[in-house]
């Protein structure tokens, strides 16, 4: 990993105590760590903790949040300059319901809840402010 990368993950570890996250969702996280130690080598996973594997997670599923935030900006900014109001609406109802349907999709994907996926969104974010 590169060091700007290295930086935003040490950013979130410091975070992780803070965000309330309880003893079940604690052990979904161990379930990702203890698979991740099964896979690959003992070398290659030394550096590798709970913490780390929590910061891994939360910057993955919130790079999603970010694109479609930056989409939401973008065609906003279209729809302003255009003029055109009346398929505004459509097309942002329709962005809507694709993050939510993407959102529930990676949380399915990581094994994860809903709540513990906004959870680690919120750490994301709690860690750039």
């Amino acid at each position: 990993m590169d060091e700007k990368t290295n930086k935003k993950l040490k950013k979130i570890q410091s975070k992780i105590r803070g965000n309330d996250f309880n003893k079940a969702e604690l052990l979904s996280f161990r379930a990702g760590y203890k698979e991740i130690n099964s896979v690959f080598t003992k070398k290659i996973t030394s550096d590798i903790n709970l913490r780390s594997v929590i910061a891994i997670l939360s910057n993955d599923v919130s790079s999603v949040v970010v694109i479609y935030l930056y989409i939401l900006i973008l065609f906003t900014a279209a729809f302003c300059f255009v003029g055109e109001t009346e398929g505004a609406g459509l097309f942002f109802g329709m962005i809507g319901i694709a993050a939510v349907v993407h959102f529930i999709y990676t949380a399915r994907k990581n094994k994860l809840g809903l709540f513990t996926q906004v959870k680690l969104v919120n750490l994301y974010i709690r860690s750039v402010f």
